[in-house]
Formats: C-alpha cells, structure tokens, sequence
C-alpha cells in the first residue's frame, strides 16, 4: 500500500519518500517545527534570520533542540546526527 502511495506521487510530479525509520523522521521533523515556532514566533515573534545570530533567539533555539534530542536518545531513537 506504501509503495502504491509512492508510486502515485511520483507520477503526480511529487517525490514520494518511504523512511526506513519513521519515528526518527518524525522526530526530526518535529524538533525543527517545534523549536522553531516555540523561539521565532511564539515566545519573540522573531524571523528566522535572528536565529542565525549568536545571541539570546539562538541559545533558546538550541536548548530546545537539546532537549527534543535528550527525549531521543531516551527513547531509543537514533536521529543519526545531533540536532544541534
């Protein structure tokens, strides 16, 4: 049924991707939104240029990021690099 959905997308002109490991994909996906919306716009209401800057946006953005991987690594899931 994956591969059917694939397949569809691939003809639709969309790349169809079947994860080998989706809770580390997830995972992934969710610790950038995550921290993300948490630092830029959420809390400071901050384009995401700002945390590109060493300083305060950043720091938080990273001690988020810490956090989703200490959750990862607690679950016994391999993000294969570290977010941070």
């Amino acid at each position: 049924m994956l591969h059917r959905a694939k397949e569809d997308l691939d003809n639709s002109g969309i790349e169809g991707v079947l994860s080998d490991d989706i809770r580390r994909d997830v995972l992934r996906k969710f610790a950038f939104t995550s921290a993300y919306a948490s630092v830029s716009a959420y809390y400071y209401d901050h384009e995401a240029s700002e945390l590109q800057k060493d300083g305060e946006y950043r720091s938080m953005m990273i001690e988020l990021l810490e956090e989703i991987q200490t959750l990862a690594n607690k679950a016994d899931i391999q993000l294969i690099r570290d977010l941070v």
